[in-house]
């Protein structure tokens, strides 16, 4: 136990190095006291028992553009985390959509760390009523979940990433069904059914008599889609 809380620490100081004496400089502070700053902050997220406080230091993302790059909104959310098969509830959490990282706020005594949470450790988190999935290529909000799971990935772009001071956020988001252990990107009709093929004339029932289009489907529809299908029997 002691082996691998020496190895979290040695590496939990060393993500956290690079991004802090940058830091350091710009604030005229010294490289030694960042550090030891760093520390403090491993060695009370070990003594509290909080492992999700694990990763590296964060930086603005092109603070010139128009909008910002979070899901939803700039402001910190009460959010949940599973790390671990544990749950921890009520952290100031919020989702970098551009980067695809999960940021937490850290309030030390020392100041306020913003702090971009290690995907590897994170299972699953809760943003305003919202459930994200870490799954292979990344964060994934869950919108149903059974025999098939609907997952909507939603990303921002910057329409001028060359830029700092100008340039502005977008978001779009593309979606997957899990089912039978395939995870499939779904686009339009042909695609939905596919991913439900094994009740094919079913769904295309459910879309013709309730009058889906396709086309210009949002990711409600195709939730109210896969919770039929999940319905049905085998």
């Amino acid at each position: 136990m002691k082996a691998l809380t020496s190895i979290l620490y040695n590496a939990f100081i060393f993500l956290f190095s690079v991004s802090a004496f940058t830091q350091a400089e710009e604030k005229g502070d010294s490289y030694e006291k960042s550090y030891l700053r760093l520390q403090e902050l491993y060695e009370e997220a070990a003594n509290n028992n909080r492992p999700y406080i694990n990763g590296f230091l964060y930086s603005e993302t092109f603070p010139g553009s128009r909008g910002h790059p979070f899901f939803q909104s700039e402001t910190w959310y009460h959010g949940n985390l599973l790390v671990d098969g544990r749950q921890y509830s009520g952290l100031a959490v919020r989702y970098d959509l551009y980067r695809d990282q999960l940021l937490y706020n850290h309030i030390h005594t020392t100041g306020s760390y913003i702090i971009v949470l290690n995907i590897k450790l994170i299972e699953e988190f809760i943003i305003g009523g919202h459930t994200f999935r870490k799954m292979k290529e990344g964060y994934y909000e869950l919108l149903s979940e059974g025999k098939a799971s609907f997952f909507v990935k939603w990303q921002k772009r910057l329409s001028d990433p060359t830029s700092k001071s100008m340039g502005e956020f977008s978001i779009f988001n593309e979606w997957y069904i899990l089912n039978n252990g395939v995870f499939r990107k779904v686009n339009g009709k042909s695609g939905l059914v596919k991913a439900l093929e094994d009740h094919e004339k079913e769904i295309r029932r459910f879309i013709r008599e309730n009058r889906i289009l396709v086309k210009t489907v949002n990711e409600i529809e195709i939730k109210r889609i896969v919770d039929y299908y999940n319905s049905l029997e085998p």
